[in-house]
């Protein structure tokens, strides 16, 4: 031990931690909301449920076909009412699913779109615990008036309006208690079955490969209250740099903001589903008293698609599944948008995609729309892609002819039958969607559904071009911003790292067009070819089955040992095992899946053309 002589050891003074009162600490605006885990015994409950349900669908469906009533439309019937019988919970899982045309028929695609997924009011004294807990004082002290009755009670969202101190009104909108939980168990449940599909091979192993997750994501993205705040902050701080004055949003009060609660200043206005409806009705003394009050349905219409294609390809995220119920006319045909439940982000490829999509659009360049289309589902899997190429090239050339046309019904005469186009060829290819693009066409969709049904003699494509032209005078704003703050500093420095960048990019440009040119003629050998899988198949169909009967020699044994049954060896426990009705029936299941596998597999194209 080293020597240490007296006095070198002693305490020294410490800083004390700053204290702090416990109450007072909140969590902190930033953080986000963590998932909760599934409970396995619900988990297995709810798969239950879905058996049952499936199974009774499967039924009505085979009675309907043999009483040569079967039919898609009957079909989305069968299934709304199986998924409504299964409670609200369930309906809103389904929901996620009304715009997945790549994975389902349209008829049932859009009958789950019609679901709805209301519940049953909170009960008085869990509303108002909750929402004192929330703000962290009596409420008293916080709202001079709370009216207790909700205006409306759904899987994830409760909302109340009241009236805070200072004369605010506000909207409170509560996270039903329990309901992220519910619906977490849904979705596992849910997964677990459409992973059973795959193993069975009953549909192409892999083709739910993300959608369970996906769904799970979209769901707690719309129940995360402080990314709503977060979002509607952005929002207003973009329209106001963007100079969009005719698009506004409620302030949120995010010290009041926590997990199960939001706070948010009350918009006046009208839905926008009332206007629509005075429009659709031919209602003309509605429309004076809409003029009256300085709203067009017209401007409105104009407005929402110009909303919709900056949302997209300007501003930080879009609202993948906008309605007429997230969006107020106000006067001056002002539009106000209350939600930030279900938003997306766009990537900047899919950004320049879109972009472009819109010009070719209006140049009539039906075969260069198609090529950006058929971009948007990059890397394709092993198809015929030049049949794909001209099947979506003819649907769209279809489509740009309505889109000409100024006598077509107002349906036709929408981008949406370019992404119906798009979507009706994934099918028929078994080729699957990525989530943000189905969260692009669902968003551009509703948008323009909602214009159209504000002003049916819209032109979308002139409607394009006065956003573009916008667009660019609002860049043009930006950038001369970022000249103007560079003036007065330094900007060498910021010049010396752009150059640095550029000469990265380069850099890397020449690095692939090298490792691609020198790769090419081999790339193709890289890639799974149809007799490699068969032999993978097969040898995993043999472990499985040498697998099957080690299990039922090792019964054989152990029932010997026993005394259960007479005490054999190991080669007469692998022949009894062998012979066993049981290893019959599995061996016949193993030979069937692998079967079935081989058949999707070789109805692939391999690029390259090899076998």
């Amino acid at each position: 031990m080293a020597d240490t002589p007296d006095g070198l050891l002693q305490a020294l003074p410490r800083r004390k931690p700053v204290a702090r009162g416990r109450g007072e600490a909140r969590p902190s605006r930033m953080a986000s909301l963590a998932a909760p885990r599934p409970r396995p015994l619900r988990v297995v409950g709810r798969v239950l449920r879905w058996m049952a349900s499936g199974a009774a669908v499967l039924t009505q469906l085979s009675v309907d076909r043999l009483l040569g009533r079967g039919s898609e439309d009957r079909a989305a019937e069968r299934v709304v009412d199986a998924l409504r019988a299964m409670g609200p919970v369930s309906c809103k899982v389904a929901m996620q699913l009304a715009y997945r045309f790549d994975l389902l028929p349209v008829p049932v695609a859009l009958a789950l779109a019609r679901l709805e997924d209301h519940i049953p009011p909170l009960r008085q004294e869990v509303f108002l615990n909750t929402v004192q807990r929330a703000v962290g004082k009596p409420l008293d002290e916080v709202f001079s008036a709370i009216d207790p009755s909700a205006l409306g009670s759904r899987v994830l969202r409760c909302t109340y309006q009241a009236v805070l101190k200072d004369g605010q009104p506000v909207m409170i909108r509560l996270r039903p208690p329990g309901m992220r939980e519910q619906l977490v168990d849904e979705i596992t449940a849910l997964g677990l079955l459409l992973r059973t599909l795959e193993l069975l091979s009953i549909v192409r192993p892999g083709f739910f490969r993300y959608l369970s997750a996906e769904t799970a994501d979209m769901l707690l993205e719309e129940s995360d209250f402080r990314q709503h705040v977060r979002s509607a902050r952005l929002f207003a701080k973009r329209l106001k740099r963007d100079g969009l004055d005719h698009v506004s949003t409620p302030t949120s009060h995010a010290d009041f903001t926590t997990d199960d609660v939001l706070i948010a200043d009350k918009a006046e206005g009208l839905w926008l589903e009332e206007v629509i409806g005075m429009v659709e009705a031919g209602d003309a003394r509605g429309i004076e008293w809409l003029a009256a009050r300085d709203i067009d349905p017209v401007e409105l219409s104009r407005r929402l698609l110009q909303l919709c294609w900056w949302e997209q390809l300007e501003h930080l995220f879009f609202h993948a599944d906008p309605t007429p119920f997230d969006l107020l006319a106000c006067p001056g045909n002002e539009l106000t948008v209350l939600h930030f439940s279900d938003t997306a982000v766009t990537s900047s490829r899919n950004r320049r995609l879109l972009h472009d999509l819109h010009r070719r659009l209006d140049e009539d360049d039906g075969s260069g729309v198609a090529e950006l289309l058929i971009q948007f589902l990059s890397p394709l899997p092993f198809i015929d892609t030049h049949a794909f190429f001209k099947r979506v090239e003819g649907r769209v050339w279809t489509q740009i002819f309505a889109l000409r046309d100024k006598e077509a019904p107002w349906w036709e005469r929408t981008t949406a039958g370019l992404w119906a186009a798009l979507l009706t060829t994934t099918r028929e290819d078994g080729v699957q969607v990525h989530q943000e693009v189905i969260r692009i066409m669902r968003s551009s969709m509703m948008f323009e559904a909602m214009a159209f049904r504000l002003n049916p003699k819209l032109d979308v494509l002139k409607e394009l071009r006065r956003y573009r032209r916008q667009a660019d005078r609002r860049a043009a704003r930006r950038f001369e911003k970022d000249g103007d703050d560079a003036i007065g500093r330094d900007i060498r420095p910021a010049l010396i790292a752009r150059m640095a960048e550029v000469s990265g990019i380069v850099q890397r440009m020449t690095f692939f067009l090298e490792t691609t040119m020198e790769n090419l003629p081999i790339a193709n050998l890289a890639m799974p070819r149809k007799a490699a899988y068969a032999a993978s198949v097969a040898l995993h169909t043999a472990f499985l089955g040498a697998v099957m009967t080690a299990a039922g020699a090792g019964l054989r044994l152990g029932a010997g040992l026993a005394g259960l049954r007479p005490p054999v060896g190991p080669s007469e426990a692998v022949e009894a095992a062998l012979g066993h009705p049981a290893w019959a029936v599995g061996a016949t299941v193993l030979v069937l899946l692998a079967v079935r596998r081989l058949m999707f597999r070789l109805n692939d194209n391999d690029p390259g053309g090899g076998g």
